[in-house]
């Protein structure tokens, strides 16, 4: 029975230690996807300027400039408010301090004062593991959430600078 104790012990620690990592691995795949959303950013400025050049020079005569002005203002801020939450999920969050080996020591000393079985050390390895796993659980879904933001902005962006481009086209027409 004891074997069976150590080796599920032993079993909770192994998962343990696996739902951990793969919540850092989470955490460094949103961070790089926040910086392909900054790249992203870039990108749609600098195509909103160039058409904007475009429709400048090609303008319609039933369109004033102070409307191209508003469109390309409008594009222009949804990028910004994109960015702004791209930055936002990159942000790092304060990291839970656990302390130098002497207080790891001590507190082990503490808390395993009495106790003579495996499973007292393998169960504060897990709570601590817990506690560093909820910690960055939380930030990660802050993350995603800031990104879920950056990336309807951006959506919103590119969805009105292609209306208005070619809403000035069809203005052109008439």
């Amino acid at each position: 029975m004891l074997e069976f104790q150590e080796a599920k012990s032993e079993q909770i620690k192994k998962l343990s230690l696996f739902s951990y990592e793969a919540e850092v691995s989470r955490e460094n795949s949103i961070i790089q996807q926040a910086g392909y959303m900054q790249a992203a950013f870039s990108f749609v400025v600098m195509a909103t300027l160039s058409a904007t050049s475009l429709i400048i020079t090609y303008k319609p005569e039933n369109i004033t400039y102070m409307l191209i002005f508003t469109m390309v203002t409008i594009v222009v801020f949804l990028q910004l408010v994109s960015l702004f939450f791209a930055i936002y999920a990159q942000h790092r969050y304060k990291a839970i301090y656990l302390g130098g080996p002497k207080s790891i020591r001590s507190e082990v000393n503490e808390k395993l004062a009495g106790k003579t079985d495996n499973s007292s050390l393998d169960n504060q390895y897990i709570d601590t593991l817990d506690m560093l796993y909820q910690r960055l659980y939380s930030n990660n879904s802050k993350r995603v959430e800031s990104l879920i933001h950056a990336q309807y902005s951006m959506y919103a962006s590119l969805g009105l600078a292609v209306l208005f481009y070619f809403g000035t086209c069809f203005f052109k027409i008439l």
